[in-house]
């Protein structure tokens, strides 16, 4: 068995809690909705309005969600149409709800930009946000650029960036380019805003969904340094898989005899080397296969697991044709209390018949 490379954890990866969409922090995560208040805007403003049950049943226990409105030309909201407080970061919904529902499209200008930087730094008009320490995702819906007024796209990366926050957008697909070089600094990703006008929930419940696994400390990769990793329900022998170290996770913490892939098959035997780097990238909705990476050893230790393959088939159902799944590794490790907490990841699979 080899030697663990140690190194100082990061205090905001020591916290999680079990979800299935791949893992989160027993203390929650901390959440902003950035909406744009401009005119045009009066019908996303109702889907989500329609949608904060939605919202807190998507997050683990204990996370925050803030809102910040931009955009309006709303007495008592600042000069130039400016980024303003409509509620700071709470974990009662009905509280948020009322938030929500105070959001007008009445505005005109829309600072996207300068409303990411401004949740960031939590500096907005009307308050402060109250960020809780826990990791935190800021999330942009907008039907313009965001490259309005000084604040530009370089000043919300370096925002972002400082507090490590991670940036998603839900936006027309042609606004893509502007804004995918803050998402992929951040490890966010876009959405489109054609997708979430037709059907609000869906977005929603993905966009957090990958907010949830953006922030998550454990990463997993199934057959390290393969992708796509295809897996033929009849074969048999083991199934490789890693979950991942690196700067801000320390795989000594985790409890091997209690990790379990697809839900109950628990790993035949485990060793500790150094065989994967995490995939950075998020998955998409439904997932596809070539949404992992074959990159390899990265300086960090993993603690490499094997599974048994019958056990596995026999826990994903019936699969008729070729398809990509997500496929979860769980089990507990401890935080810096010595206190054992539950995780879920995901990798995704190529499954065959």
């Amino acid at each position: 068995m080899n030697t663990i490379k140690k190194y100082t954890r990061n205090t905001l990866c020591a916290l999680a809690v079990s979800m299935a969409c791949g893992g989160a922090y027993a203390q929650g995560i901390d959440v902003v909705f950035k909406i744009d208040e401009s005119g045009s805007m009066g019908g996303e403003i109702a889907d989500v309005q329609a949608n904060v049950v939605t919202i807190f049943n998507a997050l683990p226990a204990g996370s925050a969600v803030g809102l910040v409105g931009y955009g309006s030309s709303r007495s008592g909201h600042g000069t130039n149409q400016a980024p303003h407080l409509h509620s700071p970061l709470t974990t009662d919904s009905v509280a948020f709800q009322a938030a929500v529902n105070e959001l007008v499209a009445n505005g005109g200008l829309e600072e996207g930009y300068r409303a990411v930087v401004e949740s960031a730094t939590d500096t907005v008009d009307g308050g402060s946000l109250n960020f809780t320490g826990a990791p935190y995702c800021n999330i942009l819906i907008t039907d313009e650029t965001p490259a309005q007024g000084s604040v530009t796209r370089q000043d919300a990366i370096d925002a972002m960036t400082a507090v490590g926050g991670i940036f998603f957008g839900i936006m027309p697909s042609g606004l893509f380019a502007e804004a995918q070089p803050l998402a992929d600094a951040t490890g966010g990703e876009l959405f489109n805003l054609a997708s979430f006008q037709n059907d609000a929930t869906p977005v929603i419940e993905a966009v957090l969904a990958a907010c949830v696994a953006a922030a998550a400390p454990v990463k997993v990769d199934i057959k390290p340094g393969s992708c796509p990793n295809p897996f033929k329900l009849t074969q048999k022998g083991v199934i490789p898989a890693a979950i991942l170290g690196s700067e801000s996770f320390d795989v000594s913490r985790i409890l091997p005899d209690t990790v379990k892939m697809a839900g109950d098959c628990e790993a035949l035997r485990w060793s500790y080397e150094d065989v994967a780097t995490p995939y950075d990238g998020g998955f998409s909705e439904p997932v596809l296969e070539d949404e992992c990476t074959t990159a390899q050893a990265d300086g960090w230790a993993d603690l490499t697991l094997k599974f048994n393959s019958q056990c596995v088939a026999g826990q994903l159902g019936n699969v008729t044709e070729r398809e990509a799944r997500l496929i979860s590794i769980s089990g507990k490790y401890l935080n810096d209390d010595n206190e054992e907490v539950e995780f879920e990841a995901s990798d995704v699979m190529r499954l065959m018949p």
